[in-house]
């Protein structure tokens, strides 16, 4: 899963519409260093950290619950 590529320090605010499995990586770097089913309707915002890495910031359930992690 990614964000895209390009130049460093851009920022991504998204709102999932989907349900996706976002998956922690060298490229992904997720809150909580694990991977997240998203929801829709969930929010996220992530900043590139280089050319082909992200660095999630903030991460928002569309119900206001928690993130669970094992």
């Amino acid at each position: 899963t990614s964000l895209g590529t390009g130049t460093a320090r851009k920022w991504a605010w998204v709102e999932f519409t989907g349900t996706p499995l976002l998956t922690h990586s060298a490229d992904l770097d997720l809150i909580g260093d694990a991977n997240i089913q998203v929801r829709a309707g969930d929010r996220a915002l992530s900043i590139q950290t280089d050319a082909d890495s992200w660095s999630m910031l903030f991460y928002q359930r569309n119900d206001g619950t928690a993130l669970a992690y094992p």
